[in-house]
Order: structure tokens, then sequence, then C-alpha cells
């Protein structure tokens, strides 16, 4: 298997791209709810649940 011929170094940096690839793509989708919601501002249901949102988002801690 190649990951059992990789290095230790190896391994970290193959970890670091994939954390970073990770939280980039929880970023994005964020970014769209964020806009989807915003959309319907107008209501307090809307902010209701966009802030419902943010407050189980794994990047807002």
């Amino acid at each position: 298997m190649y990951l059992e011929k990789m290095t230790d170094m190896e391994l970290l940096s193959l970890r670091d791209e994939v954390t970073q690839e990770m939280h980039s793509r929880a970023r994005s989708k964020l970014e769209e709810t964020v806009e989807y919601y915003i959309g319907i501002f107008g209501s307090e249901q809307g902010m209701e649940q966009l802030a419902e949102c943010l407050r189980r988002h794994p990047l807002i801690e």
C-alpha cells in the first residue's frame, strides 16, 4: 500500500493537506449557507436559522 511506504514527514504533510482541504470545503459551505439565509433575512425566522447554523458550525468556536 502506498501509505505504508511514506515517511513520517510525508504522512504529516499529507494529513495537513487533507485537514486544510476539509477546512476550505467547510468554509465554502458556511459561506453558501450564510448567503442563503441572508436571502431570507427579512424574516425573524431566517435570522434565527442563520444564528443556529453558525452556532453548530465546526469553524465557529
